[in-house]
């Protein structure tokens, strides 16, 4: 009996500390899929693209993709917090939660939820070998 609970000690610790290591991983993970949304001047989720709508402010495209005249918004999406279980990519810009509303460049899809599994299994693995 003894050896076992230090067998399954001995995994709890091991996998605390993958989780540990990988969180950061996975926000980097998040942000880049993120930050592709814009060269896509989309979000994509189940294999397809949903496309932002074209602007309608503006009587003369100057030809700046959308949401990158200042690049602001597209360089504030950074890892907000962070603890021993969760990490939260966002952004930090006022303006950000509308503008995603209206055209989507962050939030949860079928890409980053695999993305971020085959990361977690990956790193899990090293430790079960």
């Amino acid at each position: 009996m003894e050896e076992a609970e230090k067998k399954m000690d001995d995994i709890a610790s091991k996998t605390e500390k993958c989780f540990k290591t990988v969180l950061p991983e996975l926000g980097k993970i998040a942000m880049k899929m993120f930050d592709e949304n814009f060269d896509l001047a989309g979000f994509r989720n189940n294999g397809a693209v949903s496309a932002w709508e074209r602007r309608k402010y503006r009587a003369n495209d100057d030809g700046h993709p959308l949401l990158q005249d200042t690049l602001a918004l597209r360089t504030s999406i950074s890892v907000l917090s962070t603890d021993e279980k969760s990490i939260t990519v966002g952004y930090p810009i006022i303006y950000a939660d509308p503008m995603n509303k209206t055209r989507q460049f962050l939030g949860i899809s079928t890409e980053l939820e695999d993305e971020l599994m085959k990361k977690v299994e990956e790193e899990l693995k090293k430790i079960f070998k």
